[in-house]
């Protein structure tokens, strides 16, 4: 693998065939902008973590900062439903585990594995309240203790009733929110938060 292959997500147009495949597995057709990414990779401790698990991998724009800011020996592991988008990214990148699964069930993917980070980039508004639940469940169960969940919602739907029942649902959780920052750069923009 090249070290300029490492740097770089997926091309757009791989991308936007993903979204086209399922559309409701995707919560915006932009891939993440990098103030994103840079800003979940800070709230996520990224650079002082030994293990960290990205949930909704996407083009890897997110991935590709992961990358860039994790300790040499630290593991990243990505959790990608599409399973195109995981056989693509698996292939492009030998520094990061990526597994073919669903957020709503991490053991099933990575049986009882606990991690310092878990950072989740997934469509919120279109998972059902038992969706939801089970993968804030397994997020809980996942994150090891003293680790951080970083996650973030479009900040145009975070105010209305799809977005609110999100964050009412992740208040049902015994993880806390401990931190959270706007970011208007990103199309669209996006609400981080830092919960643990």
């Amino acid at each position: 693998m090249s070290q300029s292959g490492i740097n770089k997500p997926l091309s757009y147009g791989q991308f936007l065939r993903g979204a086209l495949r399922d559309p409701k597995g995707f919560s915006t057709i932009f891939p993440t902008g990098d103030d994103v990414a840079a800003m979940l990779s800070e709230m996520g401790r990224v650079p002082q973590s030994d293990s960290i698990l990205e949930l909704g991998v996407g083009s890897g724009a997110i991935t590709t900062r992961l990358i860039r800011d994790k300790m040499p020996e630290a593991r990243l592991v990505g959790l990608e439903k599409d399973s195109e988008l995981a056989q693509e990214l698996s292939q492009k990148w030998s520094e990061v585990e990526i597994k073919g699964g669903n957020a709503s069930d991490i053991t099933d993917s990575l049986g009882e594995e606990s991690f310092d980070t878990i950072i989740a980039s997934l469509p919120w508004t279109q998972f059902t309240d038992e969706e939801l639940r089970s993968v804030f469940n397994e997020v809980t169960k996942h994150l090891k203790s003293g680790g951080v969940f970083v996650f973030f919602v479009c900040l145009h739907v975070l105010y209305l009733p799809s977005g609110q029942n999100v964050m009412r649902l992740f208040e049902e959780t015994s993880l806390d929110i401990i931190n959270k920052k706007f970011i208007f750069s990103n199309l669209p923009p996006v609400c981080i938060f830092q919960a643990g």
